[in-house]
């Protein structure tokens, strides 16, 4: 037996370069990969590496829901919406939305984690709020949840008139105009 000292070299082993092997099409399930090693005079490895993996593949888009906002006629130019999200496996916490108000924007927000948004100084008119979630992968709520809206401020005001008669018994009318409380 040679000597470390001697500078010869032991035997060197035949390598090969590390070998991959990629699956694609994986349904949702458990799994677990073997690898066997074989040498040249075909002992086969008696405990052969493993892995065990899940696939959990989400191909479901997320679901979309308004839980506040305004409906039907309101008195007012303002209007907050709030609304949440649920998915077969992103957590509700990280899911992502887009809004828009029909009749005031021209396209869906950028997404991002707010769960509720505020509207100032509507003119009267007739509104749809629109959200849709996105969960981790990039699915997109493809219906999003809405919800139908008129503002008129001007409904909030009365016209009353006041009749009064004069010293000759004539009758007067004035109109006053009273807002009510916006």
């Amino acid at each position: 037996m040679p000597s470390a000292s001697s500078g010869s070299r032991p035997a060197s082993r035949p390598s090969r370069a590390p070998q991959s092997t990629t699956y694609s099409g994986l349904a949702n399930g458990d799994y677990t990969f073997l690898v066997e090693a074989r040498d040249q005079a075909g002992n086969e490895d008696a405990s052969p590496a493993s892995r065990a993996f899940t696939v959990r593949v989400d191909r479901g888009a997320p679901d979309t829901g308004i839980t506040s906002g305004p409906t039907g006629t309101i008195a007012s130019g303002n209007a907050t919406f709030t609304w949440t999200g649920i998915d077969d496996l992103t957590p509700t916490e990280n899911l992502t939305y887009a809004f828009r108000l029909v009749g005031f924007e021209a396209g869906f927000s950028a997404f991002t984690s707010a769960t509720s948004t505020t509207y100032s100084g509507l003119a009267d008119g007739d509104y749809i709020f629109l959200v849709k979630a996105r969960d981790q992968v990039g699915n997109e709520d493809a219906s999003p949840a809405s919800r139908a809206f008129t503002v008129r401020v001007d409904a909030a005001r009365t016209d009353t008139s006041i009749t009064a008669a004069d010293r000759h018994h004539r009758q007067r009318e004035r109109r006053v105009h009273l807002d009510g409380d916006r």
